[in-house]
This record gives structure tokens, C-alpha cells and sequence, in this order.
């Protein structure tokens, strides 16, 4: 157990560090490539856009990892109410939760700061219309790489 937690925590620091840049996955079928993909730092997104079929939500990791912007916006047109939970999981793999929400006509947003790093961050929830019908917003989720 000892050994995978350090191949994990070295595998972490390279990554980190820059030293693996890139990394290729190949799957070969009879001498023949089938598929090549190349997953380096640059594919790190902090910034999660998702459209599902009661409405957009949106997920964005700031100032450095400390500051989690989120954004909820319902199809329905009219006043609503969203209630979401924002997920937050640090350098360490400890997550926080954190709940969220606000009332408007056409959309939400808001801030969480904290008080130390994000690594990844994770959103969904709820939007409860004026028309009395709740409609599950999408699943965010989004990383910082620094």
C-alpha cells in the first residue's frame, strides 16, 4: 500500500513539475494503429460549460485555485430558484461541499473563495421554475493543473 501511495505521489510531482509534458495511448489491432491520443498539460481545462436538457451550467476554477465561479441557467423562461451542490476536492484528495443557489429570471451565478488550492471542482442541482416543475440541472466538472 505504502509503495502505490508513493508511485502515485511521484507520478503527481512529474506531472506537476512538466517533466511528463505528454503522454500517448495507443491501442494496436494486427500491426495496425487504431487510435492515438496525446493527453498533455495544455488539455487541463479550468473552465466546464455543460448543456443538458433542462438548461446550462458552467464551472470555472479562478485566481489561482482559490476561487470557484459557478453559473446555472434553466431553459424555462420566467422566475426560478436553483439550489446546487458544488463539490471541491484540494492538492491532498480531500473534498468540501459546498451548497449553493439563487433566485432570478434568466440566470444564477456566484463565487465560493477558499482558503486553499482546488484541484477540482464538480457542480449539479436543481432548478425549482415558477411553473412548479424541478428540472435537474447538468454535471459540471472541472481541474486546475497549477
Amino acid at each position: 500500500m505504502k509503495l502505490k501511495k508513493f508511485v502515485i505521489l511521484l507520478a503527481s510531482f512529474m506531472i506537476v513539475g512538466g517533466v511528463l509534458s505528454e503522454a500517448k495511448v495507443v491501442r494496436a489491432d494486427s500491426q495496425n494503429i487504431v487510435d492515438v491520443r496525446s493527453v498533455g498539460q495544455s488539455n487541463i481545462s479550468t473552465f466546464s460549460t455543460n448543456k443538458g436538457d433542462a438548461g446550462i451550467t458552467k464551472l470555472e476554477i479562478q485566481n489561482r485555485g482559490r476561487r470557484i465561479w459557478w453559473y446555472a441557467k434553466p431553459y424555462k423562461s420566467g422566475a426560478f430558484s436553483f439550489k446546487g451542490i458544488v463539490t471541491v476536492t484540494d492538492a491532498k484528495g480531500i473534498p468540501a461541499v459546498y451548497y449553493v443557489g439563487d433566485e432570478g429570471t434568466t440566470s444564477v451565478s456566484g463565487y465560493i473563495s477558499l482558503r486553499y488550492k482546488a484541484r477540482k471542482a464538480t457542480m449539479t442541482g436543481v432548478s425549482y421554475g415558477s411553473y412548479g416543475i424541478a428540472l435537474t440541472m447538468p454535471f459540471s466538472e472541472t481541474y486546475y493543473g497549477g
